[in-house]
């Protein structure tokens, strides 16, 4: 016997929108529309498990949508998506929930070197000097900060390696839980992924703390700038 939802697809949808923007984050109203409407194909994909012609309809929109989304948006549509989720629902369930949530999770974006942003951020501001004029002089003080931190970005550019791979750890071992949960049955299945991600853990963990200077110095520009 097959789920059925007992409100209409339009009034969950109602719903989700009246919670506000997905993670609690202020979007513009073009990234708050891609990410509710990812968000109400896939609840579309789950609570219509039958009509195989509008699941691939809407995996098909949801792989265009996807990478237009920011990682916040995908975890907070993740969350949503295994909260349809129940330890007593059948088997049919756990597959589809699992496997439209891997369809997010694997597409889930890595971070990229932050120090290539703010090299090219840094080259934006030096093309963008004006050496004419009464903007001499503060051109000339601003060149002689930016060059130098340029080359410092430069040299210490292999550093910023290390949240890349912190991101694709954390990503596997996302990847891993969700198997755990939604592709194993019994204590068995489950072991093997259990100790994995416990060995990614801690290969994650020193990653992590490394990359704890570039999360204090971006929440001390979040404060000055005072978006905090």
């Amino acid at each position: 016997m097959r789920f059925q939802p007992t409100a209409s697809l339009a009034a969950l949808a109602s719903r989700r929108l009246k919670r506000g923007p997905l993670g609690g984050h202020a979007l513009n109203t073009r990234r708050e529309h891609m990410a509710n409407e990812a968000l109400n194909l896939a609840m579309e994909i789950i609570h219509k498990p039958d009509d195989e012609k509008l699941r691939e309809q809407n995996v098909k929109k949801l792989l265009e949508l996807i990478p237009s989304l920011t990682t916040s948006e995908i975890d907070s549509i993740l969350e949503r998506i295994e909260g349809e989720f129940r330890g007593n629902d059948p088997l049919w369930k756990r597959q589809i929930v699992g496997q439209i949530a891997e369809v997010f999770l694997i597409r889930r974006p890595i971070p990229s070197n932050p120090l290539s942003i703010g090299i090219k951020h840094l080259y934006e501001q030096l093309e963008a000097l004006n050496f004419t004029g009464i903007e001499f002089f503060s051109s000339v003080i601003q060149i002689a900060v930016l060059v130098p931190l340029l080359a410092l970005f430069a040299i210490i550019w292999p550093y910023g390696l290390i949240p890349v791979a912190a991101g694709t750890i954390w990503k596997i071992i996302l990847i891993s839980r969700l198997k755990i949960k939604f592709k194993t049955q019994g204590i068995m299945e489950k072991m093997p992924l259990t100790l994995a991600i416990g060995i990614y853990f801690l290969i994650w963990l020193p990653f992590a703390l490394l990359c704890l200077p570039f999360v204090i110095i971006g929440w001390l520009g979040t404060l000055i700038s005072g978006d905090a």
